[in-house]
Order: structure tokens, then sequence, then C-alpha cells
């Protein structure tokens, strides 16, 4: 009795495990769309570029050295949930570093920026 009862807790386990996975596993296009910064100052609307890679255009910005229609973030690549190896480009600074983003869910995405050993992250809001 106490196998098969193992076995049937192990069963219910693996099938959990499944379905948990596929609940957590995200599209890579849910990052598609228009974006806010934390501060409002900045609209971006990030779509997929033609090498299936993933960029953002700017929409507006109070900030005045960043014009409409530039793109500030590409070549964003999807994987295990992440958006990795990407570049973002600084208007005020007119500079381009490393980059990173993470959709927390789907209204909500941290973008990390980075050169050598400094990194800033800032959340993003639909």
């Amino acid at each position: 009795m106490k196998i098969s009862m193992q076995r049937g807790v192990a069963m219910l386990t693996l099938i959990l495990g499944l379905f948990s996975t596929n609940a957590f596993s995200q599209s890579p296009d849910k990052i598609n769309g228009e974006w806010i910064n934390d501060q409002h100052d900045k609209k971006i609307l990030f779509h997929k570029a033609g090498d299936g890679t993933y960029e953002g255009e700017m929409i507006w910005s109070k900030e005045t050295k960043a014009k409409p229609g530039q793109t500030i973030i590409k070549g964003l690549k999807y994987k295990d949930n992440k958006y990795t190896g990407g570049q973002l480009y600084l208007p005020a600074r007119d500079e381009w570093v490393k980059c990173s983003a993470v959709l927390k869910n789907d209204n909500t995405l941290e973008i990390t920026g980075s050169k050598s050993m400094f990194s800033k992250t800032v959340t993003w809001t639909k």
C-alpha cells in the first residue's frame, strides 16, 4: 500500500510540475506594444524586428535629445523567459550600452542597461 501511495504522490507531483511550467512560460511577443517608464517621461513601442529580435522605438519623450521614431533598444533575443543580448541607446550621452529585459507580468517590464561593471534597472508599464 505504501508503494502505491508513493507512486500516486510522485505522479501527482509530476503532473502539477508540468502544468506549472506551462503556466509560467510566456510568449516572446508579450513584450510588443507601448510601454511608459516609471517617471512617466518616456514612451516606447516594442515590436519584433525583421531579424527576429525585439526592438523599442521612441514614441515620445520629455528629453529633448530623444527623437520620436528613433530606435533606442535593439537586438533583444528571447530565451528562458528573458530578453538578452540587446543594446540600449542613451540619448543624453549619445552612446549605446548592453541591455536585457524581463517581463515581471503582462504589464510590468524591467529593463537593465549596463556598461562595464555599472548597471541600472528601470521599470516600464503598459
